[in-house]
């Protein structure tokens, strides 16, 4: 995905929300408050934003410079994921050199089964992705406001699924009256409370010939082997529309609650 100005503000959410079908976005002259587009599901894509350095109405320069800062300490914790390339065009403003952005995202390819992601599950006018790269949710944690997302961090290793899962509360400061915005949020993290999730397995993600542990917030909530089924092909087909995505076995599982 890429987009310019308007279409920057577009690419940047996109990216976020639908990255598990990316290889890359860049979106160019925008710059996003990140509540909008959170920066931790970018991790298994390639991401590039560029804005002019004068581009300074509605604080694009700044947003700008938020994301790559973001995105900088989420490479640091992850050294091998967050590729991205974010910066600012020095003397440009809204009209900046649109050349740098798919040169750069023509060098990656797209990774539909990672071993590691993280998915902030946030609605876009409302609406909510159903599931995100080989996770559904079933039912969602229970979410008291607005600002309040569940946030799940996946980790698949020698036939382990763990699966950290929690509730985020955003809250702003630096607000800016002019154009009514807020730069910086910060976020309170809160135990979940019960949800449902399903998680879908092929042989690229375990061995389905030998028993799958799957591991909520450090509790064993499933062991065995899992069976192949058409009907998890015709229901993940349904869910993601993704001929990449036809899973052959799943396994649903409750989240455990967590004490306050």
């Amino acid at each position: 995905f890429f987009g310019i100005s308007e279409g920057g503000y577009g690419g940047q959410r996109m990216a976020s929300f639908y990255a598990d079908y990316l290889a890359g976005a860049g979106p160019i002259a925008g710059g996003e408050p990140l509540i909008n587009a959170p920066v931790e599901n970018l991790a298994n894509i390639a991401f590039t934003l560029t804005s002019g350095e004068n581009d300074t109405q509605f604080c694009r320069h700044i947003y700008t410079d938020i994301t790559r800062q973001a995105l900088d300490s989420m490479q640091t914790i992850h050294p091998s994921q967050y590729k991205h390339n974010v910066f600012l065009q020095p003397g440009r403003d809204n009209h900046c050199d649109y050349t740098y952005t798919t040169p750069w995202l023509a060098k990656h390819v797209r990774n539909p089964y990672p071993k590691h992601f993280i998915w902030e599950d946030f609605p876009m006018d409302t609406v909510y992705r159903r599931g995100f790269y080989n996770l559904q949710v079933i039912e969602r944690p229970e979410i008291t406001t607005d600002s309040t997302r569940t946030v799940y961090e996946y980790t698949a290793a020698d036939n382990v699924i763990d699966i950290r899962v929690h509730n985020v509360r955003y809250f702003g400061y630096d607000f800016v009256p002019m154009w009514e915005l807020i730069l910086h949020f910060g976020k309170e993290i809160q135990p979940t409370s019960e949800g449902k999730i399903r998680i879908y397995l092929n042989d690229q993600i375990a061995d389905l010939n030998r028993p799958v542990t799957i591991k909520i917030n450090g509790k064993k909530v499933f062991r065995g082997k899992v069976k192949r089924r058409l009907s998890n092909i015709v229901e993940s087909c349904a869910i993601y529309q993704d001929p990449t995505r036809l899973f052959p076995a799943s396994v649903t599982v409750k989240i455990p609650a967590q004490k306050h």
